[in-house]
């Protein structure tokens, strides 16, 4: 956990520093800075949501037909596969995860508006609840896996947020 925390710390003290000399050395296309009104950070942020984001969904869809990784999630209480009911709790997962993506994305400038804009603010509360329970659960495999992922999609809701 204090690897985990002491990474998040890094890369949130290290990365806006890291993007202004990336726009020196080889700046990014003006149509990508267009797309977030000039923002590219909130671009970049928004992209990798969306990457890590296809991944949740992947594992989710994944454990919804049965994948036996059940020790990565819920806090490894159901080793192997999941029983029916968690099953359908990892559609609707799968399912809440695209929605907080796509309002990342709104937010980020990667799709026309369609959230109204407070929408960010329940994305932040949860991804915040994700994060701290991803840090705390008890399996190790779960939290190695999920904790710098769910922090990684928190720093870039914040980022979003910020822009």
């Amino acid at each position: 956990m204090i690897l985990s925390a002491s990474l998040v710390v890094f890369i949130g003290l290290t990365l806006p520093g890291l993007w202004v000399l990336a726009e020196r050395i080889a700046p990014l296309p003006q149509s990508w800075q267009a797309l977030a009104g000039g923002d590219i950070m909130a671009v970049i942020a928004g992209l990798i949501h969306l990457a890590l984001t296809l991944g949740l969904i992947g594992f989710q869809s994944a454990l919804a037909a049965g994948a036996p990784w059940g020790h990565l999630a819920m806090g490894g209480r159901w080793p192997g596969r999941f029983p029916a009911a968690l099953r359908a709790g990892a559609v609707v997962q799968a399912g809440l995860a695209a929605l907080m993506s796509a309002v990342v994305a709104q937010r980020a400038g990667l799709i026309a508006p369609v959230f109204p804009v407070v929408a960010i603010w329940p994305v932040l509360g949860l991804s915040l609840l994700g994060a701290v329970l991803n840090l705390i659960t008890p399996s190790l495999p779960e939290r190695r896996l999920w904790g710098p992922v769910s922090v990684a999609m928190l720093a870039c809701v914040i980022a979003t947020l910020l822009a």
